[in-house]
């Protein structure tokens, strides 16, 4: 038993097993999500400026914030980007 252990880089204490962390490979997972949403929203025919989506996702939950974009960038941002991350 205590060979599969060191094997596994895994120690005992007290009859306890420490299980390896999983945080790393976690954060790794939560980074490439966050990355592949982000090239979703900002990425698309229309050419937006990432700051105008970012200013328009602002916008649309409730923040103050001045509208100096066309309407037509709002509902792609709106009704095409953020399905298309949200929605699978």
């Amino acid at each position: 038993m205590l060979g599969v252990l060191r094997r596994h880089r895994l120690t005992a204490v007290d009859g306890l097993v420490l299980h390896r962390p999983v945080l790393g490979p976690f954060a790794i997972g939560l980074g490439a999500v966050v990355v592949t949403a982000g090239f979703a929203l900002f990425w698309g025919a229309a050419d937006i400026p990432p700051m105008t989506v970012v200013r328009v996702l602002l916008y649309r939950v409730g923040l103050p914030v001045e509208v100096d974009w066309p309407a037509s960038w709002e509902a792609i941002v709106w009704q095409i980007r953020v399905p298309r991350v949200v929605y699978p």
